[in-house]
């Protein structure tokens, strides 16, 4: 009865072992899979950045802006001149610049 609660108890061991190794590959899969995944976004960030921006991009940059002047943080002047660079942007990266310093930084 002794032999058979030991053997029990070792077999239980050496399940939960294996259990835990494979959780802690699958861990360290997901992880690599995550940073890929950044990786590759950051890539696709990237060359959206150099392309010209359409009217639909234009118009959620232009309601940042509004967001922005709307809240204070800066007046009609800046806010016309920033409306100027947005629509002249040649590129996306042109017209989150007119953006960039304006936003706080948890919105980066």
């Amino acid at each position: 009865m002794i032999e058979v609660l030991i053997v029990s108890g070792l077999l239980a061991a050496a399940i939960i072992t294996v259990l835990v190794i494979i959780v802690r590959r699958l861990n360290t899969t997901s992880r690599r899979r995550a940073v890929a995944t950044a990786d590759r976004d950051q890539a696709a960030f990237e060359q959206w950045l150099d392309l010209q921006p359409s009217d639909a991009e234009r118009q959620l940059a232009l309601g940042e802006l509004d967001e922005i002047f709307t809240s204070g943080r800066i007046g009609q002047p800046e806010h016309t001149e920033r409306v100027t660079m947005i629509m002249e942007a040649q590129t996306n990266r042109e017209a989150q610049q007119a953006l960039e310093e304006l936003r706080s930084p948890d919105e980066v």
